[in-house]
């Protein structure tokens, strides 16, 4: 019996049914179509479970189902108690409030909703429905309402005025141009004319670019969390929490922080907690949308009065606890402030009930038993050799029903699973066959309906979606690379100039030229001498990726820098030598070409628990592409921990093995050998391939027999350190080398990789972050698939903050261990490790901790990891050694002691050892009670909580990382030449020497000298934050076409508004730069009615062509210019010259010298 049928035979308004955990999901969903295929009961439902994670399951589930035509809506709970020290985010809270701005805006009433919550989320304090009335804007085309006052609405309704837009709830204003990050995520954009809205756009957050197809005529903007910035909001919160004693000071202190925070219309930490303690009036979620006659249901494991009033009971208990404990920073304020209890009562008047386990009060059971159950068979179909016993298992039973269902998730699974049905014939049987696309774990048979339902999971492992983010996905590969490492300079960093190598930045600052003031850069360098340099110039300049002390400060009074590029440009040569050398040398051998497109192919790839990312799916497209030519493959794969290059390789690995040849893995270490065989054991569990790994672990004889194996060709895939390189000619049919992080193998095992190498596919992975600068700066010459795009969660990671909690602590640590997971624990000081050793076993005295560090020996660490790893032990107390090279899936909690002193990318990197599995993990970041945090450490930490989702840091993990990472990937020589000259003018030595070789010309940046009295800057009222002018400086100089001057301009005028002259000017004298530099210009000065250009001769006698050319035009034409001995020529107007003059000029010239 359906949902639907059960309803329509019971026409009481409240109707509890018993069933079975793992069909209720699917019975709702079947429900959710059924309900709006018949639209009788209401327009709106509300699904409410009693726990919160599997709200957020189902919402997940129905969120990408586009059979079910409604908008779905998700209102999420409270992360943490409010007794607690946790830092709840604040993504909630706003999510929440979208979440009510939407059921309040009545442009949705007629809209199908499904909205998705549980126990707790549902009786959370909300403002009422009256306050959201009052508190929305509604701005539109032609509307006549000046910025001012736009602000000031925007103000009231808890927006924050920025310079730059950041994140939602945000608004900047900057002459006509009027930002938005609306609180919904859209981010507007408003051009004015005078005081009228000209235009609404919207704009692409990632690029901060206009996106020309969305243009509206209205926007409607809703409240903000921050609109408790107001001072009767506060008064409420002092009125609703009492002053405290002078004992407990942590918790006055905390109360004041709060409102002195608020009072400055600051984002305090504890925002989203205390919300509730600000509202005058209050009300719940069910009561909010009573009006709306929505048709509710309820799942759980007791009814909705029995969970809340153990919610509640939990709550006093805390809050009995906390308001003695004088150590406690938690603000007091009694239970009811943060759970409303009418909430309980509501949902005491529900329409359907699924309650698992008892049944209680008047029930109606609708039978459901598992599949596996009912077909009595638990295997999967992923292993051919078991699909003829799933099909049987179903021939079997194909009396017992009339309908087989297959829930599938994308079209590419129903593709192959259809593939299967006419493979084995299993259309001819006599039930019919239906497909719903739609998630569901596992199958379950209804005897009711005489249905059995299945998925794709029972095929195939199903592939997990995440709900993509509301933050742009657009790639920001197009940025100039150098100039946003740039942006982020201040006084004091090093730089690296071209020509005078190591200094410190000292600022940007204006100074008056020839009756006009422009912006200079800078440059301290030793024996107080300062360089200045033109904001036209700042392409010889470049931020270095090191801030440590132990950097030495040229001197401009010696050659020393001088002599270092020349030591590197000979290196760079060599190394472009050898790149090409081999690249040839390549060209030349054969390997053998795989197959692509095969029905065992798919099914393995189907087997793939995710949808893989777009890079990912891109670098396997590649591989395989090169795995289908004759050339041996030789391709690096890099990305960072967790994006998917295992999951590549392995793809790689079974088309090999599919081809009957053999597959070699190869890892630095043991652990990584050990987590390698674990990793393509579990992947090729269902397909028939022999696995083996060779390293320390295993004994001689075990050795022995497995390269025994090998020779025979019993193994198909061998993992294992640099000892499998002594087996090197042990193989039977060798088709490929998969080598792991190749720049951490000595000198001798690469030799010996090469001559591995010399036949056969070979591709690498690495985790080393590097620049797209060097991709393309090797172009053609390494293959590169780089996959910067972060994967769908197997769970997400929860990023807690907080101060250390003993508390707090102790149940993360018990909560952990008792699901039978393991820790890890950072403490980055070694002299008091086992101080804090101590700590964690107070806290958990029963725990099996170990300790690892950098100053014990290597073989020690790696002994102690193993332990881990193995799960000798369960709690592995390390410092920041453990941020790479790690994999533990059982390991899904991290705790970080003093969190505020490690970079961003530390962090990140650290964050990555868990969220591996399918449990829920958390990272808690402690900072010490004692301790405020810096303005640089909140944003650090801001940012990892912001940004939960692992991989998210790739996007996060600054510049630093990446130019640091260039070294590892060219090898430790070239590392050090990197180090010493800065990666921008090391790539540009290796690009000249690369087309020097390859005989091609290169376009370079050109260095000339511009003397103009124009006003040619970025003025502060324009771009008024110092790093994103010198970005944009950088940018500018570092342009070597006309084309990419006027996607410069566009761009800053999409974004900052238009132009002011100083900008134009800039732009335009920087378009004559381009054009004379190709003809040998070295210098350009521009006078009132007067232009010097001086040419090159060194440049002109190389190119007798172009020196006729230039000779003959400039003689032709002696009543416009005059040209003496040096190649001066002498340009006079008969008016004032202006920047078009020149660019005209310039044009001029050119177009006579090189015609087009």
């Amino acid at each position: 019996m359906k949902l639907v049928d059960l309803i329509a035979k019971h026409q009481k308004s409240q109707k509890v049914v018993h069933a079975l955990d793992y069909g209720s999901n699917f019975l709702l969903y079947q429900f959710c179509q059924d309900w709006l295929s018949l639209c009788k009961l209401s327009n709106f439902m509300f699904v409410v479970f009693e726990n919160d994670q599997r709200a957020e399951d189902f919402y997940n589930d129905l969120s990408h189902s586009e059979s079910i035509d409604a908008i779905k809506l998700f209102y999420p709970s409270s992360l943490a108690s409010p007794y607690s020290s946790v830092v709840e985010p604040k993504e909630n809270l706003v999510a929440r409030l979208n979440v009510l701005n939407f059921l309040h805006n009545e442009a949705h009433a007629q809209d199908k909703v499904i909205l998705v919550t549980s126990l707790y989320a549902a009786a959370l304090p909300i403002p009422t429905p009256k306050f959201f009335s009052a508190m929305n804007i509604t701005i539109e085309k032609a509307e006549t309402k000046s910025p001012y006052l736009l602000a000031n609405q925007l103000i009231q309704i808890g927006y924050q005025s920025k310079e730059a837009i950041v994140e939602p709830g945000d608004f900047s204003h900057r002459g006509e141009v009027f930002d938005i990050y609306s609180i919904e995520g859209e981010v507007y954009r408003i051009n004015y004319f005078d005081d009228v809205i000209e235009t609404i756009s919207m704009v692409d957050p990632a690029t901060m670019r206009t996106l020309k197809q969305d243009h509206f005529t209205k926007a409607r903007l809703s409240l903000t969390p921050y609109y408790i910035f107001h001072q009767d909001y506060i008064n409420q919160f002092r009125s609703k929490v009492a002053q405290p004693g002078p004992r407990f000071k942590a918790r006055y202190e905390a109360r004041k922080s709060i409102i002195e925070q608020a009072s400055d219309r600051e984002v305090f930490p504890q925002l989203a907690k205390y919300f509730p303690l600000f509202n005058e009036e209050t009300t719940n979620l069910l009561k909010f949308i009573k009006a709306k006659k929505g048709f509710s249901i309820y799942l759980g494991n007791q009814s909705p009065s029995d969970a809340g009033r153990a919610f509640l009971e939990n709550l006093e208990n805390q809050y009995k606890e906390v308001s003695l404990d004088i150590e406690s920073s938690a603000i007091i304020s009694e239970p009811q402030q943060f759970l409303n209890q009418d909430g309980f009562d509501e949902l005491g008047n529900i329409h359907l009930g699924l309650v698992h386990g008892k049944a209680i009060e008047d029930f109606e059971e609708i039978k459901v038993i598992s599949s596996s159950a009912f077909l009595e068979f638990t295997s999967r179909v992923g292993s051919r050799n078991k699909v003829n016993d799933f099909f049987d298992a179903i021939k079997r039973k194909s009396d017992s029903f009339q309908t087989l269902t297959i829930c599938y998730l994308n079209e590419k699974s129903l593709k192959e699973i259809n593939y299967i049905l006419d493979l084995f014939k299993m259309r001819e049987l006599e039930f019919n066959i239906q497909f719903i696309k739609c998630a569901l774990n596992e199958g379950f048979y209804l005897p009711d309906l005489n249905q059995l339902v299945v998925s794709d999971s029972d095929f195939f492992i199903q592939k997990k979606e995440v709900k993509k983010s509301r933050r742009s996905s657009s790639s920001n590969s197009k940025s100039d690379f150098f100039a946003e490492h740039l942006a982020s300079i201040k006084h004091g960093d090093y730089v690296i100039h071209s020509q005078f190598g190591i200094g410190t930045f000292e600022g940007l600052q204006s100074i008056e030229q020839n009756g006009n003031v422009n912006d200079f850069v800078v440059l301290n360098y030793l024996e107080g001498d300062k360089i200045y340099v033109p904001i036209y110039k700042l392409n010889q300049i470049q931020k270095h990726s090191d801030s440590e002390s132990t950097i030495k400060v040229d001197s401009l009074r010696t050659n020393r820098f001088s002599l270092a590029k020349t030591r590197v440009r000979k290196s760079v040569k060599a190394l472009a030598f050898d790149l090409i050398k081999l690249q040839a040398e390549r060209a030349s051998r054969k390997a053998h070409a795989f197959t692509i497109d095969t029905h065992l192919y798919k099914e393995f790839e189907l087997d793939f628990p995710f949808d893989e990312t777009p890079d990912q799916d891109q670098a396997i497209k590649e591989s395989l592409k090169d795995l289908s030519s004759s050339r041996p493959m030789d391709r690096l794969i890099c990305g960072d921990v967790g994006f998917g290059k295992t999951e590549v390789a392995m793809r790689a690995a079974f088309k090999v093995v599919e081809e009957k040849k053999q597959v070699a893995v190869l890892v630095p270490t043991t652990i990584l050998a050990l987590q390698h065989f674990n990793t393509f054991s579990t992947r090729f569990k269902n397909f028939a391939v022999n696995i083996q790994f060779i390293c320390r672990l295993k004994t001689k004889k075990e050795i022995a027999q497995i390269v025994s194996d090998l020779e025979n060709g019993h193994v198909d895939i061998v993992i294992g350190t640099h000892g499998l390189l002594t087996h090197k000619n042990k193989f039977k049919d060798l088709g490929l080398i998969i080598i792991d992080e190749e720049h951490r193998f000595g000198v001798s095992h690469k030799e010996q990789l090469k001559l591995l190498k010399s036949n056969v596919h070979c591709m690498t992975l690495t985790a080393t972050p590097i620049p797209r600068t060097l991709q393309l700066g090797l172009l053609g010459i390494k293959d590169f698939s780089l996959i910067k795009t972060p994967p769908p969660l197997k769970q997400s990671v929860k990023t807690i903050v907080m101060h250390e909690d003993k508390t707090v602590l102790k149940q993360a640590i018990d909560f952990e261990l008792n699901r039978g997971g393991q820790l890890f624990v950072v403490h980055n000081k070694v002299y008091d490790i086992e101080l804090y050793a101590n700590k964690i076993r107070e806290l958990a005295p029963n725990i099996n901790l170990t300790i690892a560090h950098g100053q014990l020996p290597t073989s020690e660490i790696e002994k102690r990891i193993l332990s881990f790893y193995k799960g000798t032990s369960n709690v592995l107390l390390a410092t920041t050694i453990i941020e790479s090279g790690i994999d533990i899936p059982n390991a899904n909690t991290m705790i970080i002691f003093h969190a505020d002193k490690l970079g961003l990318a530390q962090l990140h990197q650290l964050r990555g050892r868990i969220g591996r599995s399918d449990k829920k993990s958390y990272a808690y970041l402690l900072i010490s009670k004692d301790k405020s945090l810096s303005n640089e450490s909140e944003k650090r930490l801001k940012a990892l909580q912001m940004y939960s989702d692992l991989g998210a840091g790739f996007s996060l993990a600054n510049s630093d990382l990446e130019i640091r990472g260039s070294g590892d990937i060219l090898g430790a020589e070239q590392s050090g030449h990197i180090n010493e000259i800065g990666l921008e003018l090391y790539l540009e030595l290796l690009q000249e020497a690369i087309s020097e070789l390859k005989g091609e010309e290169v376009q370079t940046i050109p260095d000339m000298e511009i003397i103009t009295p124009f006003k040619a800057s970025i003025p502060d009222f324009f771009i008024a934050e110092t790093g994103r002018r010198i970005a944009y400086y950088k940018q500018i100089s570092n342009a070597v076409s006309n084309s990419k001057l006027v996607e410069i301009a566009e761009e800053l005028q999409d974004i900052y508004g238009n132009l002011p002259t100083e900008v134009s000017q800039l732009i335009t004298i920087l378009k004559a730069r381009n054009i004379l530099s190709p003809l040998g210009v070295q210098s350009l000065k521009v006078g009132q009615k007067e232009i010097s250009i001086q040419f090159n001769q060194d440049y002109l006698n190389s190119r007798p062509e172009i020196r006729e050319r230039l000779a003959n035009f400039f003689i032709q034409n002696s009543n416009l210019f005059s040209i003496n001995p040096n190649y001066l020529v002498s340009y006079k107007a008969k008016s004032q010259i202006n920047p078009t003059h020149v660019l005209d000029l310039a044009n001029n010239i050119a177009q006579q010298i090189i015609p087009c």
